[in-house]
């Protein structure tokens, strides 16, 4: 199976299957917003929000996969109505397997907000990226190798199979949201169309475009209720497709005010959050949130096909978010999406 697992990761490099490199999707969808739809990017009560993350999951396997990203987004102009416009920049890096494959990703975004009697938010967004991929040829054996029953050293047999070292490629993504707030409920609604510029990300030659990423949708579901003074939940489900793959997350967060004064703007609070991804993971976490700080902590748990590989162990991730106060008028009362896990 670690053979198998180990296949796997050379042919999600060589290959343009489903998951595009872009579109970084995490069981914590709360981490980077703008990941999952550029219409997000701003879409926060205060001045500038940066998130950093870090993942490693597979930690049985000779080389785990271990991903770390960055963003950071904030309204660069906003009118006297409380309509702005917003500008992000994302990173993103992995690495895994023994062939070191890895993938870098810088994307920027722009969102254009319109308000609505102060309380709905109708956004769209444009995202362009510039991606890189790699694998390193040297620790790997191809069939071409085999020799009566034995692998013979060389990298030539790269050539043969029409395999080069790294690719670079741009895309471009979009994508619109709504958002209502009234009361003690608000909800955010989604939906993004990535590649649609059909950028190819293959690492092997290949001929009549077949070497092209397909179009990626996504669609996304949030809502806070604020169940008590101190108790809310925040429910989010999440889909993606592509060509003739897809999947969904589905999830909540508990979050429980902890401060005296309830009514304070960034009261203290602790979270604990469950998600599921279709077919593929089982995800816990939980957190805490002080001082316009967000520390989060998950275990994302494999119940697919690689279980057996990962000998049953998952993977660990944290992410930290900090948001700066607003200093403009208008901007402390936006309505925001809130994403769960």
């Amino acid at each position: 199976m670690k053979k198998t697992l180990h296949l796997l990761f050379i042919c999600s490099s060589i290959f343009p299957l489903s998951a595009s490199a872009q579109n970084i999707i995490d069981v914590q969808l709360a981490t980077t917003p703008i990941a999952v739809n550029p219409a997000f990017t701003g879409m926060f009560s205060g001045s500038v929000r940066a998130v950093g993350t870090y993942g490693n999951d597979w930690a049985t396997v000779t080389v785990p996969y271990v991903s770390t990203g960055a963003s950071v987004d904030m309204p660069v102009f906003t009118d006297g109505k409380g309509n702005y416009l917003a500008a992000g920049i994302l990173l993103h890096t992995d690495k895994a397997g023994d062939g070191n494959i890895s993938d870098f990703n810088a994307d920027l975004s722009l969102a254009y907000h319109r308000q609505f009697n102060r309380r709905y938010d109708l956004a769209v967004g444009i995202q362009g990226g510039y991606n890189q991929g790699s694998v390193n040829l040297l620790p790997l054996f191809f069939g071409t190798q085999l020799n009566y029953g034995h692998f013979l050293p060389g990298v030539s047999h790269q050539y043969q199979l029409g395999i080069g070292n790294s690719i670079n490629y741009y895309s471009v993504n979009t994508g619109i949201s709504l958002s209502h707030g009234i009361g003690k409920f608000s909800y955010t609604l989604g939906a993004a169309v990535n590649n649609i510029n059909d950028p190819n990300q293959s690492i092997q030659e290949k001929a009549n475009g077949t070497g092209l990423l397909d179009l990626n949708y996504t669609v996304e579901a949030i809502a806070n209720w604020a169940v008590t003074k101190r108790l809310t939940f925040s429910p989010e489900i999440f889909y993606q497709a592509q060509s003739i793959n897809n999947y969904f997350i589905a999830g909540n967060e508990f979050r429980y005010n902890v401060s005296r004064n309830v009514t304070r703007t960034n009261p203290t609070s602790v979270f604990v959050s469950g998600c599921y991804q279709s077919n593929d993971i089982v995800a816990v976490g939980a957190g805490v949130e002080f001082k316009r700080f967000r520390l989060g902590l998950s275990y994302n748990y494999n119940i697919g096909a690689l279980n057996n590989a990962s000998n049953g162990q998952g993977g660990c991730s944290v992410s930290l978010r900090y948001i700066a106060p607003g200093r403009k008028q208008g901007s402390q009362n936006r309505t925001t999406a809130k994403s769960s896990f």
